[in-house]
């Protein structure tokens, strides 16, 4: 009878475990990820590797969307000892947090590596390793290859701020025209102020290295409405009005320059010449 108790226990303490993996589950495929670490932390039996698979995917998916406390979740769990089966999200892990935190050619070098294999990640994260590898590159002046590895990021998610840095490794490699066509799709297409603005301003460069000021101009009035707290964008509003002819107004945009960033020499500089 005491034998049979114990095996009903362990087989009830087993559905008990699949049901809460179960719930995990749903909710995640559901994308309900912070209802899914709830669950997650609820489970008392952590120590295997089902349980440490789930809580990289949970941490990492809501890591990569910018979630900041979710980034130092991260930092902490990647510090652990983990069986040989969760290693492929714990090198995407820790290659992630070498790329958040990056600032220097060597830390996007070492990214590029620890991405050069596929198996060295989940598939789950495919999309958004090719994304990081192709900035990483792009960033290290490896322009096709970044490009490249951004198109296959593009297939699996459409996230259009990889067709900005296509554009960015079209416009390093000096293809402006190429360049522009993706400024252009990202301006067609996105719901996103600030990397509508920065494609904006990129085509404002292009125009003003060739001379065409007042296209540029326009350009770059456009980069200022969709994101008014850059003291760039109204800095090169001003240097194209002077280049137009316009220099009783181009100052006021060296003015706004100066509203947004009280160190911006370039403006700084532009006035007390005027």
């Amino acid at each position: 009878m005491f034998k049979k108790i114990i095996i009903f226990a362990f087989f009830v303490s087993v559905l008990f475990g699949c049901s809460k993996y179960y719930q995990f589950d749903d909710l995640y495929n559901n994308g309900e990820y912070i209802e899914a670490y709830q669950i997650l932390q609820a489970i008392e039996e952590k120590d295997h590797s089902e349980y440490y698979k789930r809580e990289f995917q949970v941490v990492t998916r809501l890591a990569v969307s910018g979630d900041p406390d979710f980034i130092s979740r991260l930092s902490n769990i990647v510090e652990r000892e983990y069986p040989e089966a969760v290693f492929p999200f714990l090198n995407f892990a820790r290659t992630f947090l070498i790329f958040y935190s990056s600032d220097s050619q060597d830390d996007y070098m070492t990214v590029v590596s620890n991405f050069s294999e596929d198996g060295a990640f989940p598939d789950e994260f495919k999309g958004y390793a090719y994304q990081i590898k192709g900035i990483s590159l792009y960033k290290t002046g490896f322009y096709e290859i970044a490009i490249s590895e951004l198109e296959k990021s593009y297939r699996i998610n459409s996230y259009i701020d990889n067709l900005f840095f296509i554009a960015m490794s079209h416009f390093g490699m000096g293809e402006n025209d190429e360049a522009v066509r993706y400024f252009d799709r990202i301006i067609r297409n996105s719901m996103d102020n600030l990397l509508t603005a920065q494609s904006h301003f990129q085509k404002g460069e292009i125009l003003y290295a060739d001379g065409k000021i007042e296209e540029a101009y326009s350009e770059y009035i456009n980069a200022a409405n969709n994101f008014c707290n850059s003291a760039n964008y109204s800095f090169k509003v001003g240097k194209a009005l002077q280049r137009l002819g316009y220099r009783n107004l181009s100052p006021r945009f060296f003015r706004i320059s100066l509203r947004i960033d009280g160190d911006f020499a370039d403006a700084w500089f532009h006035l007390n010449i005027n």
